[in-house]
């Protein structure tokens, strides 16, 4: 019986590990090899998804090109809104003529697609932390979505003021005296991929721009309402468009997240699009520790 050595190099095995196997035994090498291979990034498949599929470009042209179709619907209804905030009686012509007519988006992986930042966590084995992403927000270099560009442009043709609405985080930053440098940035980040520039009746509003603007965005969406009446919101999680099911002791179950789809079925394709985001967000964060145990 022949035996052969192979040397095991290139993986995660120590290297020089030198293992006597059956040259004929041609699955004990496979299953051995695998068992040492690097595993990959969990991120892997839906980073690179975000970054190079066309299925991805159409999903979010669809989203778009469908909610530009009802924009003028939307504006010429007076009694129309979208957010839950909206707390006037819109059927009060007082109150319809001093509402102006606006629209609302989320900006990461809505208006803005970050799969290049992931991809370099992916690449240098680093984590996603808030310097690193601070940095990334720092370099303007997200690109816009595919077919958001048009929607602004026809929203602010009709005379639809945009509304940005992130959670992007209000922070001092080394260096800078500024006490929101992340405002800023994101400001020039639009612009930069092709955005339409802000008018006067345009706002980008940020969590910890002001006191009690945490992640819950209800507080700025009724701030929003105040002067405003929301035809359409965009966001890729629930919680851009209603407060979250459960409560911040509770995190929500991914079926009590469902069943938010099912309680506004009303609003999905009309008032409220969804922009789709496998790499993060809370629809993962629900899963918990072991998120295996939902592969059933």
């Amino acid at each position: 019986m022949r035996i052969t050595r192979v040397d095991l190099l290139g993986s995660s095995c120590d290297h020089g590990r030198m293992l006597k196997i059956h040259k004929t035994s041609y699955w004990t090498l496979v299953l051995l090899v695998t068992s040492c291979a690097q595993p990959r990034h969990p991120n892997l498949n839906s980073t690179l998804w975000a970054l190079t599929s066309a299925e991805y470009e159409a999903a979010t042209r669809t989203v778009y090109e469908s909610a530009a179709r009802t924009l003028a619907e939307a504006k010429a209804d007076l009694t129309w809104t979208a957010a839950l905030e909206q707390r006037q009686d819109l059927n009060d012509p007082k109150v319809q003529e001093t509402l102006k007519p606006a629209v609302i988006l989320d900006i990461d992986e809505t208006v803005l697609n970050n799969a290049p930042y992931f991809a370099r966590i992916i690449r240098d084995e680093k984590r996603v932390a808030t310097g690193t992403w601070d940095a990334w927000v720092a370099e303007h270099r997200a690109k816009a979505l595919a077919g958001v560009i048009d929607y602004v442009r026809e929203a602010k043709r009709q005379g639809i003021a945009v509304v940005y609405l992130t959670n992007r985080a209000c922070r001092k930053r080394p260096g800078s005296d500024a006490s929101c440098p992340q405002r800023s940035d994101t400001i020039v980040n639009l612009q930069t991929a092709g955005l339409p520039a802000l008018g006067p009746d345009d706002l980008v509003l940020l969590r910890n721009q002001q006191p009690g603007w945490d992640r819950d965005k209800g507080k700025r969406r009724a701030y929003v309402c105040e002067n405003y009446r929301i035809l359409q919101i965009f966001g890729d999680n629930l919680g851009d468009f209603a407060p979250a099911p459960g409560n911040r002791d509770t995190a929500p179950t991914p079926a009590q997240r469902r069943a938010m789809i099912a309680q506004y079925q009303d609003k999905w394709g009309s008032k409220w699009f969804m922009l789709p985001n496998p790499m993060y967000g809370p629809w993962l964060n629900v899963l918990g520790d072991d998120p295996e145990a939902y592969l059933k």
